[in-house]
C-alpha cells in the first residue's frame, strides 16, 4: 500500500507567513494614517479655497460686494481669527458682516478633524470682502493657516488671497500654527 502525501501548509509555515504579514502591517499602517490625515487637511483647504472662488465669482456676477467670514453659529460673523468653527458667505457685504438686509449664500460647518484654521494677517478678525470687480477690499493681502493640531510640523497649509482677489494654497515650509 502506497502512502499518499497531502498538500497543504504546516503549522510552522503558517506562523512564518503570519509573522511576515504582521511586520508588513506595522510598517504600512503609520504611513496610511499619515496619508489619511494629510488628505483630510487637503480636503478642508480645498473647501475653503472653493468658498473664496465662489465668493469672488458671486461678487462679479451680482455686481455687488460679497464677503466671507468666520462664524460660530452659522448665521453671523464672529469677531475671531479662528475659522475652524466654520465660515459663511453673504452678499451685500460690509465690514459688519451679514445683516437682516443681506443674503447668506453659503455656510460651511465647523471642521470635523483636529484642524486649526486661523486668519493671520494684520486684520485677523475682519471678514474677507470682494468688490463687484472681483478684487479684495481693503487692498491688502489676507492669509490663513490651516494645521493638523496633532502634527503641525508635517501638516500645514497656507491660503493667501491677493489684493486682486486671487487665492493660492500651498504646503507651508515653516510651522506657524
Amino acid at each position: 500500500m502506497k502512502m499518499q502525501r497531502l498538500n497543504g501548509f504546516t503549522l510552522i509555515e503558517l506562523m512564518i507567513v503570519i509573522a511576515i504579514g504582521s511586520i508588513l502591517a506595522m510598517v504600512a499602517i503609520p504611513s496610511f494614517s499619515r496619508l489619511m490625515q494629510e488628505n483630510s487637511l487637503s480636503a478642508a483647504t480645498n473647501d475653503l479655497v472653493s468658498t473664496f472662488n465662489f465668493a469672488r465669482s458671486e461678487a462679479v456676477r451680482r455686481g455687488s460686494n460679497v464677503g466671507v467670514c468666520a462664524t460660530a453659529d452659522q448665521g453671523t460673523c464672529s469677531a475671531s481669527a479662528d475659522w475652524s468653527t466654520g465660515w459663511l458667505v453673504w452678499s451685500g457685504a460690509s465690514n459688519a458682516g451679514p445683516a437682516n438686509t443681506t443674503e447668506i449664500l453659503r455656510v460651511h460647518e465647523a471642521l470635523g478633524l483636529n484642524a486649526t484654521l486661523n486668519k493671520v494677517d494684520g486684520s485677523s478678525t475682519a471678514p474677507i470682502l470682494y468688490s463687484s470687480t472681483g478684487t479684495k477690499t481693503p487692498t491688502s493681502e489676507a492669509k490663513l493657516e490651516m494645521c493638523d493640531s496633532n502634527r503641525t510640523d508635517l501638516f500645514m497649509r497656507t491660503i493667501t488671497i491677493s489684493t486682486t482677489g486671487r487665492n493660492q494654497s500651498e504646503k507651508a515650509t515653516s510651522v506657524g500654527c
